[in-house]
Order: C-alpha cells, then structure tokens, then sequence
C-alpha cells in the first residue's frame, strides 16, 4: 500500500472541478485483502477498482502461437461518507499466470473490489490455447467497463499475441516468436507466446481518493 497528500483537486474530466479541498491517495496494488478506515473530516472519496488481467497462452513450439489473456474488468465510484462503512475491505485481484512448459492456456485473473461499493471481474481464461481470453466485468461503480480481450492466433503469422488492455494499462505486446512480449501492467492480459512460455496477467488495483474540506459534490 502507499499513499501521497495533494493539496488540491483538479478537474479529471469526469468530475467536476471542486474548490477549497484537499486529498489523500491510498493506493492497494497488492494482491490480497486489506482493510480501509474511515478517517475522521472525510467529505467523500472516488475509488478505482481494477482487477487481475489473464495470462497468455503457450503454443506447440512449431507452428501455433497461444493466445493473448483478457485484461480485467473496472469500475469507478464517488461515494459519499456517510455510505461508507468505518471500514471497508479492499481486494486486489492477482494478475494470472502465463502457460509454462507445455502448450496450453493461461491463469484467468483475480475479481478486485472495495466493499459491496464497485466491484470487478478478472480477466478470462483462453477457451484454447490459440484463442484470446475474454476481457472481464466491472460492476456496482458509476463508471463500469469491460477489460479488452487478448489476441488470437493467426497461424500464418507466427508471432506472440498481444494481451488486452485494462482501463488503467496497455496490454502485453507481440513482439517476435521468443518470449520478447512484455506481461501485463495494472490489469492488462499477459501476451501468448510461440516458441516461449506466455506471461503473465498484471495484478489489479484499488485506489481510494478521500477528499476533505467543503465540497460542492455533497451537501
């Protein structure tokens, strides 16, 4: 978990710009559970919610590329203090693993959530190891998206597929026939692999935003 104190909130273009507040960020970007407090003066927060991404695929190490995995869902919320709980449980969705050693399909990605408030599914493991994984839900929040799904193989192009992207990052990348990709970042699918091992899914990621002071967001 870490955490920064800024001074002042700035129009994001999704919220309106608020004057005469300031903010703290807690930021749980690793996998597990952790308990948030609600701290005394909090106005309102805005949490962010990103699950795991999926793992790639391995292929048969001649001529079929794996799949790319699914990036997870999201899900964002404003939630006013007194809806919150004087705590609440954050979870954060561990990213799946890529397929190892032998041909086959990746680790679909861990569900990410803060309380019943915004919820969101992991990334969805490959129906076959040539196919892309499915991206996963997101839920609850005033803001719910689906993660893109990965890269499914083309078998005149021997090239890793690429891993879908998460709101929050770009997927794996498809880069050569040898394990030259990148895994996934916050949420993103891991790409599949050719001649190599597919890697893994990013690991999701709860941002709590506590705002305090007056606001016009909340009367």
């Amino acid at each position: 978990m870490s955490g920064f104190v800024g001074s002042q909130f700035t129009n994001s273009g999704i919220i309106p710009k608020i004057m005469s507040e300031s903010r703290r960020v807690v930021v749980y970007d690793t996998a597990g559970t952790a308990t948030w407090t609600k701290p005394i003066g909090l106005s309102y927060v805005r949490v962010r919610v990103q699950a795991g991404g999926c793992g790639g695929g391995r292929g048969n190490g001649t001529d079929t590329p794996g799949g790319g995995g699914g990036a997870g869902g999201y899900s964002e919320k404003i939630i006013a203090t007194a809806d919150l709980g004087a705590t609440e449980t954050a979870t954060t969705g561990a990213g799946g693993g890529g397929r190892g050693g032998t041909l086959g399909i990746g680790d679909a990605g861990g569900a990410s959530s803060f309380g019943s408030h915004a919820t969101a599914t992991g990334g969805i493991a490959q129906s076959a190891w040539h196919r892309g994984g499915q991206g996963g839900t997101g839920a609850s929040g005033d803001l719910n998206s689906d993660g893109a799904g990965g890269g499914g193989a083309d078998l005149s192009i021997q090239k890793n597929q690429f891993g879908g992207a998460s709101v929050l990052s770009g997927g794996g990348g498809n880069e050569g026939t040898s394990e030259h990709g990148r895994s996934g970042k916050y949420g993103a699918g891991g790409n599949g692999g050719v001649n190599a091992n597919g890697l893994s899914g990013g690991v999701g990621v709860v941002i709590v935003e506590e705002y305090y002071g007056s606001s016009r967001f909340f009367t």
